[in-house]
């Protein structure tokens, strides 16, 4: 249960983001909080739906989703590291030219 929530997190999260670009920057920001609010509002709502239906496999899905949550969040790190590149450095990303 708690990998399948990631996996819902980042479908939204990826969703979010690309129709944050469509726009102007007001328009990203919007999209981009929305987007989190969706997001914190899903998980904690299938967490709590969980605890209420079968109380114990809450702590289950709980952990699952903090342990596939922060393997996420640091492979999502080491893809795309925030740390300044060089302009000959690839961006991890394949653009064509020409």
């Amino acid at each position: 249960m708690g990998a399948a929530l990631v996996l819902l997190y980042w479908v939204v999260e990826r969703t979010s983001a690309r129709l944050g670009r469509r726009g102007s920057f007001v328009h990203g920001v919007v999209v981009g909080v929305a987007g989190m609010i969706l997001r914190l509002a899903l998980v904690l709502g299938a967490l709590v739906g969980v605890g209420l239906l079968d109380r114990p496999a809450f702590p289950d899905a709980a952990l699952s989703f903090l342990a596939t949550y922060s393997l996420y969040q640091v492979v999502r790190l080491l893809a795309h590291p925030a740390l300044p590149r060089r302009p000959d450095e690839p961006r991890g990303e394949t653009v064509k030219h020409g």
